[in-house]
């Protein structure tokens, strides 16, 4: 399957592999950044989520350097 990324900036190429409690069924997500803003930075407040729960997700992201009018659009598929 490939390396457990535990540490730097999400890449176009990663996955994103999410797991159900009980363990059997998987999902994977395949990563595609699209660098818009100089040094953005988009990161996730918890370590980990529990999937099949019922949590907000609260993501923070950062313009970077001459980029006061940033946007960010996050597409998550139905599922």
């Amino acid at each position: 399957m490939g390396t457990v990324k535990t540490e730097g900036d999400v890449m176009t190429g990663d996955h994103l592999l999410v797991t159900a409690a009980d363990g059997k069924a998987t999902r994977t997500y395949h990563i595609l950044v699209q660098p818009m803003a100089l040094a953005g930075r988009l990161r996730l407040q918890q370590d980990s989520v529990t999937a099949g729960t019922k949590r907000d997700l609260t993501l923070y992201y950062t313009a970077g350097q001459r980029s006061p009018d940033a946007s960010v659009r996050i597409y998550l598929p139905r599922v």
